[in-house]
């Protein structure tokens, strides 16, 4: 519960900085404008996934074993470095595919284009301080420094209104002023020195190790790049409009709940599994069992989240039409995904998150099936019914048959 303060606390300045840009442009924007911003956000989801080659994980179990200090930084230095250049190439691949989308008259949000390789060359070089903050559990640093962004977010913000800046443009410019502040603030607090020494050999393992968990991440992020993109250019404007305002007003209690939870829980799983002896993998089943009710108990707090933004924010009204399916649909998504981080504590237990990958995969081939054929035939409220049920079903798959037979495995290869 600490840890899960500790996330949510850090997200606070994001969703902040989300509602002040939401109060400045949700009513100049169009509602395909709306649906763009979402499918903008899936798209740098995606590449930028596959940009950083589960490094995380990789610098997490390579880098910490390392005797001294020294050598720690050298290969932190060297990451870095490898994920500026990897996410400032994330960003070129995402600019140049929307540009060409732009050119058959496709994408409408045009000026937002020249700032994405560098929003993402931070964005990489920023995980991997973070989650050098994580490893030394210096939690209280991420609420203090996301704290301190908030101010230089409004005011860059306004400035930017003031020079006639507005629109997606006008959020993300201030965004990428934000993120080079705060990457030179991590560097502060973390330290990872300005020597040119730099340890490569680390990379292979690091790499080797994350690459399983990122091309999983990768499968999930297509499922739902996949929805956005579909719902865009399959739906209708009324359906894609409503799509794009029910993101906007989910993504802070996105941040501050699902997200934190998940954050939170990954590490602490692993702490409690232990020796996975009989005792700690019971225990970690039955807080696997909590956390997942935690996870169920922020659906009505969404919906409570929910209806005062709407009512404070014209601009974000959704339609009587489809309104009530999209946000369904949206909130049921961004639990499961939460959720699957808590059903797969068997993949804890043996060490193992290949099976991630698997299911992953089949989540992306049934929306694809499934709710891309519903939009192409028109059955919008049926295809929201398959977006918010599928990554659920995936879970139910995960919780009830897969974990269980990996705990049961874990122990008959202990007796024999």
């Amino acid at each position: 519960m600490k840890d899960w303060g500790f996330f949510a606390l850090a997200a606070i300045a994001g969703v902040l900085e989300s509602l002040l840009g939401l109060g400045l442009i949700s009513d100049s924007l169009t509602s395909l404008e709306y649906a763009e911003w979402a499918v903008l956000t899936a798209s740098m989801v995606v590449i930028g996934a596959a940009s950083q080659w589960g490094l995380k994980t990789g610098y997490m179990q390579m880098v910490v074993d390392l005797p001294g200090l020294a050598r720690q930084r050298q290969s932190l230095r060297a990451g870095i470095l490898f994920l500026t250049v990897t996410g400032a190439g994330a960003g070129l691949v995402v600019a140049l595919g929307l540009a060409v989308l732009a050119h058959w008259g496709h994408w409408e949000s045009h000026s937002v284009l020249w700032l994405l390789p560098a929003l993402m060359a931070l964005g990489n070089a920023q995980m991997l301080l973070v989650t050098d903050l994580r490893i030394r559990r210096r939690l209280g640093w991420l609420s203090w420094l996301n704290t301190a962004r908030v101010p230089v977010f409004t005011g860059v913000l306004f400035a930017g209104q003031a020079l006639g800046l507005n629109g997606l443009f006008l959020v993300l410019a201030a965004g990428l002023v934000v993120s080079a502040l705060m990457f030179a603030m991590l560097w502060w607090v973390v330290q990872p020195g300005w020597r040119k020494t730099l340890r490569w050999g680390f990379l292979p393992g690091a790499l080797q190790l994350g690459t399983p968990i990122m091309l999983g991440l990768v499968a999930k992020y297509l499922a739902d790049a996949s929805v956005h993109m579909g719902i865009r250019w399959m739906g209708s404007e009324t359906l894609a409009g409503d799509w794009g305002r029910v993101q906007r007003i989910l993504e802070p209690m996105n941040a501050l709940y699902f997200g934190a939870l998940m954050m939170a829980w990954s590490p602490n799983a692993i702490l409690m599994a232990g020796k996975r002896g009989w005792h700690e993998v019971q225990t970690l089943q039955r807080a696997a069992y909590w956390a997942l009710l935690a996870c169920l108990l922020g659906v009505p707090l969404s919906l409570a989240w929910a209806l005062p933004l709407q009512a404070f924010l014209p601009g974000l009204q959704t339609t009587e039409q489809l309104g009530h399916w999209v946000f369904w649909a949206v909130v049921a998504r961004m639990a499961a995904f939460s959720a699957l981080s808590m059903a797969n504590f068997g993949m804890v237990v043996i060490r193992q998150y290949g099976l991630a990958l698997k299911l992953y995969l089949w989540e992306l081939l049934l929306t694809l099936v499934f709710v891309l054929t519903s939009l192409f035939w028109g059955y919008e409220r049926l295809a929201m019914v398959f977006v918010g049920g599928l990554p659920w079903l995936v879970v139910a798959v995960c919780l009830w048959r897969v974990s269980p037979g990996l705990v049961a495995r874990h122990f008959a290869s202990q007796r024999v």
